[in-house]
């Protein structure tokens, strides 16, 4: 894939749309209810096997004049689907828009509730009922007559719950013995069946949780009162001294405030203070709180006690703004009144209130239910794309990239075009497939130019700190870009060898030492002399340069600038041999710092990529340095 870059430097993320390979060889080749073959991107059921859009996995794009083939970006198809269908590798005997050969030659589009199996549509099952049994589309893990799988019927009494036959149980319970409980707040039951909370403890969200009264704290596991224990007096841990009584939560030799009557050795407040309501000794059971001087049950906030169980009066249809005031059938409570109407813009869809306009279950109309991979939206169902694509014609497309629909649905780039930046621009080279890098000072997946490389949808990438992996892969050939960046030590000897014999073979080499001004003969051989200098600069595109890397695949605020300082901070460079001089540090006329030469061949960069590693100035979540890299990788292999 491609994307744009400028000079810096940069050690981010990787991009989650390509693989990305660490010290060693690692070379890299991944709402609706969706059926099998498909996944769930954004609101849309894709096939990421061949989608360029989300090839491998949602929003991983391939690049402009690429295609996914089996879940990769590649330039041809392949492996299980070998034919180019428009700018999709499919396989023609399952693919339900190319069945049997491409949609616009002599194949067929398999209509709803169809699939393509063996190069013909048959009929096919999905959404929320993904299972053929006989002739029936059905959901086995509701279904009384297919429970679990077809033709596996529950008996008389039970139901299907999760794909197993049990006794009925609704609203959200779970069957534990013979009965029916919620998990989420069962005491008896709490998470799982049998789970029984401890004396004290509650069920909360299926997990038991030591119960504090209003009024006390939790401190080691215990419930305390801390105006009155002596042993937390005010605070946790704050112990009175002998002879001392807490008080209003302040140790004192007589009780008196807030908690004025002396029970044992504590003082207390008997209006409130459980184990001794009313009176000295009078203890509240678990579950009650003592208010004016009684023990009462206690209910959370919003919730109020009717007959011992803690209910909102606002919904609950059997206590509807009252305890014992039940809703008629048909109606339902709202704000503590039965109605049969809901509150303002809400529809009474059996017994709940709804949003008609947006929900989808009621989509403008109760059981109005949208289809998978549409929204509600103003009471009707709708084709949903995920943000950042546009729907042209059924189809969700990136129009930023997408060569047939290249800035808008329907404008079509050429054949020796692509569509960058939603603008058809000449295809007139072709991204690196294998990228070797050497680096020091990065942490693993950390170096920019290994993350540029994978961004570019590279299929063989190896990033090594280790001179001799570097020396051995080098060795064995076949690179298309190789990367140098050694921000923080010396050159080893098989990685300087290696340099020369890069350099003079003609192969690309990008190319940064910090102390590149210490090696003369290494630096005539790279065409270029050095100034040493030692605090970051600002670098800009070259006021001379016929090509902005800034702008060219990648595009990122200029100038480009230091999230770090490694102390010597790399050489400006001047040309000894001829060549172009593309980026400028201070200012667009400043000195030289990103240059080419032998023959366009060799790229140098005068600053330190590591000092840029973080900079992240247009907040796209890429590294303003990775974008560099993947700038000048594209201008190495031709793009002008």
């Amino acid at each position: 894939m491609v994307f744009l870059a400028g000079c810096g430097d940069d050690s981010g993320t990787a991009d989650p749309d390509f693989g990305v390979s660490t010290d060693a060889a690692v070379r890299t080749d991944s709402g609706p209810s969706c059926g099998s073959g498909t996944t769930e991107c954004g609101g849309a059921c894709v096939d990421t096997g061949n989608d360029p859009a989300n090839c491998g996995g949602c929003g991983v794009a391939c690049a402009a004049g690429e295609v996914c083939s089996e879940g990769a970006c590649g330039l041809s198809c392949g492996g299980a689907t070998p034919t180019l269908c428009g700018d999709r590798c499919v396989d023609t005997t399952t693919d339900r828009d190319h069945c049997g050969g491409c949609a616009d030659d002599d194949g067929s589009v398999c209509g709803d509730g169809t699939v393509c199996t063996d190069g013909a549509c048959e009929v096919s099952c999905g959404g929320s009922t993904p299972t053929l049994c006989g002739d029936a589309c059905v959901d086995t893990d509701t279904n009384g007559t297919h429970c679990g799988v077809c033709d596996n019927a529950c008996a008389a009494g039970e139901v299907c719950s999760g794909g197993t036959c049990a006794l009925s149980c609704g609203g959200g319970t779970t069957q534990c013995g013979t009965a029916c409980v919620d998990t989420a707040t069962s005491l008896a039951h709490c998470g799982t069946c049998d789970n029984a909370c401890a004396a004290g403890e509650i069920c909360t969200d299926g997990a038991c949780e030591l119960s504090c009264p209003a009024g006390q704290t939790e401190c080691g596991g215990l419930c305390v009162d801390l105006n009155s224990d002596r042993a937390n007096c005010g605070a946790c841990g704050t112990t009175c001294t002998d002879g001392e009584l807490c008080s209003s939560g302040s140790c004192g030799l007589s009780c008196g405030g807030t908690t004025p009557t002396l029970c044992g050795d504590a003082c207390v407040d008997t209006s409130s203070d459980r184990a001794n309501c009313g009176a000295c000794g009078t203890t509240c059971a678990d579950g009650e709180i003592c208010s004016a001087s009684a023990c009462v049950v206690s209910c959370g906030t919003g919730l109020s006690d009717c007959g011992g169980s803690c209910t909102n009066l606002s919904t609950d249809e059997a206590n509807c703004g009252a305890c014992g005031t039940s809703c008629s059938a048909g109606e339902v409570c709202t704000a503590g009144s039965c109605s049969f109407s809901c509150p303002g813009s809400l529809t009474n869809c059996s017994g709940s209130c709804v949003d008609a306009n947006v929900d989808p279950m009621n989509c403008g109309g109760c059981g109005t239910m949208c289809a998978a991979g549409e929204i509600c939206a103003g009471g009707t169902c709708s084709f949903s794309c995920p943000s950042g694509q546009t729907n042209c014609s059924g189809t969700c497309s990136d129009t930023r990239f997408d060569p047939a629909n290249c800035g808008a649905c329907g404008t079509a780039c050429g054949v020796a075009q692509a569509c960058l930046s939603g603008a058809c621009r000449d295809l007139a080279w072709s991204p690196p497939s294998t990228v070797l890098v050497y680096y020091d000072s990065f942490g693993a997946g950390g170096e920019p130019a290994e993350i540029a490389a994978n961004r570019m949808g590279a299929t063989t990438v190896v990033s090594t700190s280790s001179a001799a992996t570097f020396a051995t892969e080098y060795d064995m050939g076949g690179w298309d870009i190789v990367v140098v960046n050694i921000p923080g030590s010396g050159i080893p000897a098989e990685v300087r060898t290696r340099v020369l014999d890069r350099i003079s073979s003609g192969g690309l080499l990008n190319f940064s030492w910090w102390s590149l001004n210490s090696d003369a003969a290494l630096a005539s051989a790279l065409g270029v002399s050095t100034t040493s200098f030692s605090s970051p600069r600002p670098v800009h595109p070259a006021m001379s340069a016929t090509t902005n890397l800034f702008d060219l695949i990648e595009t990122f605020p200029v100038p480009l600038t230091s999230s770090r300082d490694a102390g010597d901070n790399g050489d400006t460079l001047a040309l000894t041999s001829g060549g172009d001089v593309l980026c400028t540090v201070d200012s667009a006329t400043g000195p030289n710092i990103t240059v080419v030469t032998n023959g366009g061949t060799v790229m140098v960069n005068g600053f330190l990529p590591f000092d840029f590693q973080d900079t992240d100035n247009d907040t796209d979540g890429v590294t303003d340095m990775a974008e560099m890299y993947v700038n000048q990788f594209a201008y190495l292999r031709g793009a002008r």
